[in-house]
């Protein structure tokens, strides 16, 4: 009789573990066909951090998805100010993240200027090619390495890979670097189906660096708009 008991209730635990599994794995289905979710993966810029407004470019790209689209747009903000590429390896082996990834619509991707920050002694101005060079090459690595584990998550979403900017546009040497940087990443999204490289680099060129940033690193408000922006225009361009 115990032993009969016992079974039943194991019989009983698995059923509800296993329906539990299948009511997640198709709640995203259930949501209406106008709602769009969104999940931006990053560091201090995806947090939105410098944007006197508390906006970023995520609250930025919500209002306008919204306004001009037929969908309704929420926008899950995973960014972390500090992260590296590899601490973003990290978070997204967390259960928080991991079970966001089958209700995406669309994931954005924006990782890299504190793995160039590091690389150039903290402040973007001591460079040393081989520091580059070596953390460049675990940078890409690390791309390579989010992108397959994103698509391990979720095999269709589209992922918006944003590339770089260089926040000391009067610095040839950086803007060498960014580009090059920027080249790499690009060729590891192109490779991958659904995936896409949006650069933003260009969007401050010859600008007024006080009209765009909070400080030497940070964007403000309107600063954040031209990245929201950029990506909202590609996002209206595939829906359309």
């Amino acid at each position: 009789m115990k032993k009969r008991l016992i079974t039943t209730l194991a019989i009983l635990l698995t059923a509800a573990i296993s329906y539990s599994l299948y009511a997640y794995q198709f709640d995203a289905d259930l949501k209406p066909d106008d709602e769009q979710t969104i999940i931006a993966l990053g560091d201090s810029l995806t947090y939105g951090l410098g944007d006197e407004k508390k906006q970023g470019y995520i609250g930025q790209l919500q209002k306008k998805l919204n306004q001009q689209s037929n969908y309704t747009f929420t926008i899950r903000n995973f960014g972390i100010p500090g992260q590296e590429s590899g601490d973003l390896l990290k978070q997204l082996e967390s259960m928080k993240v991991n079970e966001t990834f089958n209700e995406a619509n669309w994931i954005i991707v924006y990782i890299g200027t504190n793995d160039l920050r590091t690389a150039t002694g903290g402040n973007f101005l001591s460079i040393s090619e081989e520091t580059i060079a070596e953390k460049k090459k675990l940078y890409t690595k690390n791309m390579k390495d989010i992108l397959l584990t994103i698509r391990d998550y979720n095999s269709s979403v589209p992922i918006m890979v944003v590339g770089l900017y260089n926040p000391f546009q009067q610095s040839n040497q950086l803007n060498e670097i960014v580009s090059d940087w920027d080249n790499s990443i690009q060729v590891i999204t192109e490779r991958h189906e659904n995936t896409h490289f949006i650069p933003t680099n260009d969007l401050f060129k010859d600008k007024e660096k006080e009209d765009y940033f909070s400080d030497a690193l940070h964007l403000n408000n309107e600063g954040y708009r031209m990245i929201a922006n950029r990506i909202g225009k590609y996002m209206e361009e595939e829906m359309e």
